[in-house]
């Protein structure tokens, strides 16, 4: 004789009250949705997650702003990063950087503030002048027409 057993897994069923504590866990901590819910098994997956934020719009809302905050988080990360460059001491005493893991502080650091950029382009985005490359295209062969032609040679 088979029983039937209960689905068990993480809660499917949206409340405001969990969607809140979903937003504060984003909010206080720098690690990406699948840490969060890795390191919180209470939590529902994370297309369950993705799907609230469609139907929901209070929750996609409080989650937006919870990725803003968690931004200026990011933020702080990269400061603490560079705080801590890694050294060692030399065969004379003397305090060199480890440039294997000084590579490795950089790599972290350019993720945090990519990260930081997406997530709050009001604050972090490098003001780098984007072009459509299409347009670039078009003026450059403009230009080198109008130079052809200008020095455009009768032998």
């Amino acid at each position: 004789m088979t029983t039937k057993k209960g689905k068990g897994g993480q809660p499917t069923k949206y409340t405001p009250q969990l969607a809140q504590r979903i937003c504060a866990l984003i909010a206080t901590h720098p690690d990406g949705l699948p840490t969060i819910i890795r390191n919180n098994p209470d939590l529902p997956d994370r297309q369950t997650i993705y799907n609230w934020l469609q139907v929901h719009r209070e929750f996609f809302d409080s989650y937006m702003r919870a990725k803003e905050q968690q931004a200026h988080l990011l933020a702080d990360e990269v400061l603490e990063v560079a705080k801590d460059v890694p050294t060692y001491s030399d065969k004379d005493g003397n305090e060199r950087i480890d440039n294997g893991m000084l590579g490795r502080s950089k790599l972290q650091m350019d993720a945090l503030r990519w990260s930081a950029g997406v997530l709050a382009p009001k604050f972090y985005k490098e003001n780098k002048k984007e072009e459509n490359s299409t347009e670039l295209h078009e003026d450059v062969m403009k230009r080198k027409s109008a130079l052809d032609e200008k020095n455009k040679k009768d032998y």
